[in-house]
């Protein structure tokens, strides 16, 4: 479990650098957020049309499909998913 500094520990030293609290905090977010990224298995999407935009009071189906293809793509792009 990651514990967040308090409002009322110091954040950085007398050098302007983070304290220890805020070190071991940070290290913990960039741990877990490396975690989210080790997933073992990649998602595939075939037959999508890219598509970022959509009606919500008209979008079918077909459509929100092509949207979650595009954003599966995009996140793929950006390694945050495999």
């Amino acid at each position: 479990m990651i514990i967040p500094p308090t409002r009322f520990d110091p954040l950085i030293d007398e050098k302007n650098a983070p304290t220890d609290i805020v070190a071991e905090y940070l290290e913990d977010v960039a741990d877990e957020v490396n975690n989210l990224t080790s997933v073992d298995e990649a998602y595939t999407t075939t037959n999508v049309t890219t598509d970022r935009a959509f009606d919500a009071d008209t979008v079918t189906l077909t459509e929100l499909a092509d949207i979650l293809g595009t954003l599966i793509s995009d996140l793929q792009d950006t390694t945050i998913i495999k």
